[in-house]
């Protein structure tokens, strides 16, 4: 399965990342409030950025993993990420937004940008994503974009707010 290089919405470009973003990722990566959900840590030095990125654009080439940087389309600002992980019939997804984004509605629209993406290829029958039951945001955010919620996934996951596993949401859209 092939995901294009580019995607479009009213305000965002959706593009790979590069190397030359490793300092502007880095300003939002290395954020403890940003990471507060996510399972992995903030980011210590710019070096582990360009590991990252290379680990992203090596699993885009395999087929695997296609992971966006969100840029708005006028200023080309760098805002955050959102990535579709492909597995089979299925594809998870994750995003990451930088704080000063919050709430303005970004999130949201590159999350529907990537799920109508990912619902064009017929192979594809379900689309989920998860998120902390304490980040009210995030679930907003996967409720917007059209994704029904399936239920509370006990101790499912841990992430950086606890060194046990927490409980989570999993939402999902499927055809």
């Amino acid at each position: 399965m092939k995901l294009p290089e580019r995607i479009h919405t009213r305000r965002l470009v959706l593009r790979p990342a590069s190397i030359a973003d490793a300092h502007k990722i880095y300003e939002y990566a290395a954020d403890p409030k940003i990471s507060k959900y996510m399972i992995w840590k903030p980011h210590k030095n710019i070096e582990s950025v360009r590991v990252y990125i290379k680990g992203a654009l090596a699993r885009r080439k395999a087929g695997t993993e296609y992971t966006y940087v969100i840029e708005h389309e006028v200023s080309g600002e760098l805002m955050g990420s959102i990535s579709a992980r492909i597995s089979g019939h299925k594809s998870d997804i994750g995003y990451v937004l930088a704080r000063k984004y919050w709430g303005s509605g970004y999130a949201t629209e590159a999350t529907k940008a990537l799920i109508k993406v990912l619902m064009k290829n017929k192979s594809l029958y379900r689309i989920w994503a998860t998120c902390d039951v304490a980040n009210k945001a995030s679930a907003r955010v996967l409720q917007k974009s059209g994704m029904k919620l399936e239920g509370t996934l006990k101790r499912w996951m841990i992430r950086n707010v606890s060194k046990k596993p927490r409980d989570t949401f999993c939402y999902s859209k499927t055809r």
